[in-house]
């Protein structure tokens, strides 16, 4: 049995996970999703790590860390944290070690306009999606009982983005582009894959949450 530690990315919740969640449990492996504090304008990744860390807890079976979006961030810290663990980046935001993931927004524009477009700040001070938008971004490929998943997205504090990724290099694993994306660039997943992980991306149709339009695909991909 394998412990997958599912991690969410921006806007998300553990909610997001649940088709994908439903395939690993039905094949005899246990699954943490955990909802990060994602609203909370005092928490970085550090301390969503250590949610995760929480949500793991004591195991002697093997973990898989999988980290969708910008979920990639936290994903490598608990990755870091053991080296005996797996990771899987899908769709995901790779951060630069000893850098900001704000720096690689403004100088490697791997989200695509869609989303930049969509996203606006509310009076909360948390940028939101806007929610006529989301569904079309997120599940453009999903069913319609899946795409009204778009209503659990939460609005994302900003603070993240500006903690500087305290590992000198990424945890190497696999990476996960998704073809038809129209929020994570897949030229850019290509090209970071093989620049901070020395891996070539592997490849899954369709748009950028696989884990709720292909989670049969997606689970015997993790578990190749």
């Amino acid at each position: 049995m394998t412990t997958f530690a599912l991690v969410h990315g921006a806007y998300g919740s553990g909610a997001l996970w649940a088709p994908l969640a439903g395939e690993l449990e039905a094949r005899g492996h246990r699954v943490v999703a955990p909802d990060l504090p994602v609203e909370d304008r005092d928490a970085a990744f550090s301390d969503y790590a250590r949610v995760v860390e929480a949500a793991i807890g004591a195991t002697d079976g093997d973990v898989m860390v999988v980290g969708h979006s910008m979920g990639g961030a936290t994903a490598a810290l608990v990755a870091a944290a053991k080296p005996e663990r797996e990771v899987v980046y899908v769709a995901a935001l790779l951060p630069r070690p000893g850098g900001r993931l704000a720096d690689v927004f403004a100088d490697e524009s791997p989200i695509l306009p869609a989303l930049q477009a969509a996203e606006f700040r509310g009076e909360d001070g948390l940028r939101h999606v806007r929610p006529e938008l989301a569904a079309d971004l997120l599940f453009q490929d999903a069913e319609p009982a899946d795409r009204a998943l778009a209503d659990t997205l939460r609005g994302q504090a900003v603070t993240p983005y500006f903690e500087v990724c305290p590992l000198e290099a990424l945890p190497s694993g696999r990476y996960v582009v998704c073809r038809e994306d129209r929020i994570v660039s897949p030229d850019w997943g290509r090209e970071a894959a093989r620049r901070l992980l020395g891996v070539d991306a592997v490849e899954l149709g369709g748009g950028h949450s696989p884990a709720v339009t292909r989670p049969a695909e997606l689970a015997d991909l993790l578990g190749a």
